[in-house]
């Protein structure tokens, strides 16, 4: 939800929410400003990409994919002498390696660290610092096994990881009739600005912007919401034989009962959004589409149009239509929500001495048998307007942005960076 705020602000059409954290990676398609919504999900599945496999929940639900993919997600040789990562984790306790408490299994984070992707000095504000020589002995033992350098190791971990996530939004995009390539990624999260770049590299994707509230970016989500309700009844009727004067009905008395909820949330005085839509199939299909419900007087020309809606929204999800068959009418849906502005808190300027968001240098390593030097930045100290090229580091007591080489980073208002990959820079 505040990706989807985020980016409409900023005028992207399509967007790709990505939040990486400790444990998992999570991922959810927003086009133009609505973020998709299912009407059950399910969880414990048996194999990973399979519906039908795991625990239906049945209550509407943002529509995520998750993957077991986050800082501390462990890496192991399999049986065929395979690099995995995940979906084992370490956890907060005893954590990745270089935590120093106590945990031995090689992790993404670990792997950072080596990369030079971390901090260690201003890790979680610097509460505590990294252990750069017990990641380097977890990773160390790791690349043993593998037969190969200890960076090595390091950069097929972060790669590996980078991959997990890649394939699982690359199917959900195209479940949804998404090219992801068209996407502009929002990475937030611990972690997701450090994979943010190279994410968007194994998925082909151009635009990333990283809001500066990353970190607590889901609970400023939650906050922002609206108060909403929304109810649904099945109405299993042909569309072309619907009695529309029953219909209307029906949806005036969803709607009283959603407006009672909302009120009661919100306190009674409150600007209110009301929403209608069917949800409709071909008959003798098994799975539904929703569709929005127009505001048409005429009979005709409301079956007609939701026809054509009907149509275009099928096409848009399984790239055809199917001409001929009739359409039926499943469910109708009504959604009420406060509207109005969100109230949101004054936008950080950053600083205003030029250069004073560079805080060094340090090495960094992007599968190379050198590395590379980079410039580290501290973000509060970005100015707005300045542009920073990759490779760098952007540090942060929650975060890192790395901007890999061949992006070009830009500081937006309220400390917000949008990077770019250049034309040169792709393959």
């Amino acid at each position: 939800m505040a990706a989807a705020h985020l980016t409409a602000q900023l005028g992207e059409k399509l967007v790709l929410s990505f939040d990486m954290g400790g444990t998992t990676a999570k991922g959810a398609i927003i086009a133009d400003g609505v973020v998709r919504t299912v009407p059950e999900l399910e969880v414990d599945r048996l194999e990973r990409f399979k519906p039908g496999s795991g625990l239906p929940v049945v209550v509407p639900a943002i529509d995520l994919v998750e993957v077991g993919a986050g800082g501390g997600s462990i890496a192991f040789v399999d049986g065929l002498g395979r690099l995995r990562v995940g979906p084992e984790s370490a956890g907060a306790e005893p954590g990745p390696a270089c935590y120093g408490r106590g945990g031995t299994d090689a992790t993404v984070t670990d792997a950072d660290l080596l990369l030079g992707f971390l901090n260690p000095e201003l890790f979680a504000g610097g509460d505590f610092s990294l252990d750069v020589g017990a990641a380097y002995e977890a990773v160390g033992a790791l690349a043993h096994r593998l037969g190969v350098g200890t960076l090595e190791a390091a950069w097929g971990i972060h790669t590996v990881v980078n991959e997990n996530m890649a394939q699982a939004f690359r199917i959900h995009a195209l479940e949804r009739g998404v090219d992801i390539r068209r996407c502009t990624l929002v990475a937030f999260g611990g972690a997701g600005p450090v994979h943010a770049t190279g994410l968007a590299e194994a998925l082909g994707i151009r635009k990333v912007v990283v809001p500066r509230t990353g970190s607590v970016f889901s609970a400023q989500g939650l906050v922002e919401t609206p108060a909403s309700f929304e109810l649904m009844r099945t109405h299993l009727v042909p569309l072309d034989r619907a009695d529309w004067n029953t219909v209307y009905s029906l949806f005036a008395e969803l709607e009283r009962e959603c407006v009672l909820r909302v009120e009661r949330a919100s306190g009674g005085d409150a600007r209110l959004i009301t929403e209608r839509a069917l949800e409709m199939r071909y008959i003798g299909q098994q799975r539904q589409l929703r569709v929005p419900f127009p505001e048409v007087n005429d009979s005709r020309d409301l079956v007609s149009r939701l026809a054509a809606d009907f149509a275009q929204a099928y096409r848009a999800r399984y790239a055809q239509a199917i001409r001929d068959l009739p359409v039926e009418v499943v469910n109708l849906w009504v959604r009420v929500s406060v509207g109005g502005s969100v109230v949101r808190k004054a936008a950080p300027t950053g600083g205003r001495a030029a250069n004073s968001g560079v805080i060094g240098r340090r090495r960094l390593w992007f599968g190379e048998d050198h590395g590379m030097d980079a410039t580290v930045y501290l973000w509060d100290g970005l100015r707005v307007g300045e542009q920073l090229t990759g490779p760098a580091c952007i540090d942060d007591a929650t975060t890192t942005v790395v901007v890999r080489p061949g992006w070009v980073c830009q500081v937006t208002e309220g400390l917000n960076l949008v990077l770019t990959r250049q034309p040169e820079a792709t393959q």
